[in-house]
């Protein structure tokens, strides 16, 4: 429109309108606006009440970034706050934007290397807001890796872990027999087959994955120590998967 008469001017202004402000421009009277300059001081005056209100620009040394708050979230704050204020300066800006981040390298390298202009707290901010986010990502995704587990991982024997079965723990059935004896058990009753000589003598033998089982009903007595005593003597039982048939090697 640069170099366009008043009255090209005022016509593509009235392009631009809608609702209540292509309302008011029809209602006007006729030969009533002879200038450009008119019609925008009778539209600035009539519009006037829905012009928002302008911010003071002492209202950015109160925005502090939060405790959890992302460096992205803060920074899009700010620029959206520095728009509503009147007369934003931006030298005093730099000083301003450095107290109100919060404690960390980011405000430890502003306070270090001060920017000098504007523009370049922006862009400096910028560069530490992404870098910010993409190591938010990284523990997030090492996070969840820590945390996958398998079915019913979570009850499989570990190395060092399980308690030492005395006497008072060992299971027998209701006919009065006792669990498969151990290999160390059937070497002294003489009881090895050659199935068990061949694991016991395996340099690297495979480590067995148990499951600790609480065997037991709703019993314990009718008194809080009668089931605590009953608690405190369930069997923790091991579920042994038997280990695959070995295939010779060639």
């Amino acid at each position: 429109m640069a170099g366009a008469s008043d009255a090209v001017m005022c016509r593509g202004f009235f392009a631009t309108l809608d609702g209540q402000a292509q309302d008011w421009f029809t209602s006007l009277p006729e030969r009533s606006i002879s200038t450009f300059t008119d019609l925008s001081r009778k539209f600035l005056s009539y519009f006037a009440s829905s012009i928002p209100k302008k911010k003071p620009f002492s209202n950015m040394c109160k925005l502090e970034q939060g405790s959890t708050e992302m460096l992205t979230d803060y920074l899009n704050r700010w620029k959206k706050e520095a728009r509503t204020v009147e007369n934003f300066d931006e030298k005093a800006a730099i000083p301003i934007f450095t107290s109100n981040v919060r404690s960390g390298p980011f405000h430890r390298d502003f306070v270090q290397n001060r920017p000098k202009t504007y523009a370049a707290l922006l862009d400096r901010a910028a560069r530490f807001a992404e870098a910010d986010e993409a190591e938010r990502k990284k523990k997030e995704e090492e996070r969840g890796r820590r945390d996958k587990r398998g079915y019913l991982g979570q009850y499989v024997k570990r190395t060092g872990q399980g308690r030492p079965q005395g006497p008072g723990n060992v299971w027998k059935k209701k006919g009065g027999s006792e669990p498969p004896a151990s290999g160390s058990r059937k070497r002294e009753l003489d009881q090895l087959t050659e199935e068990d000589e061949k694991e016991s003598y395996e340099p690297h033998p495979r480590e067995k994955q148990v499951i600790h089982v609480i065997f037991g009903g709703p019993e314990g007595g009718d008194t809080q120590s009668e089931r605590k005593k009953w608690a405190q003597n369930l069997y923790v039982g091991e579920v042994v998967r038997q280990p695959h048939e070995k295939k010779p090697k060639r």
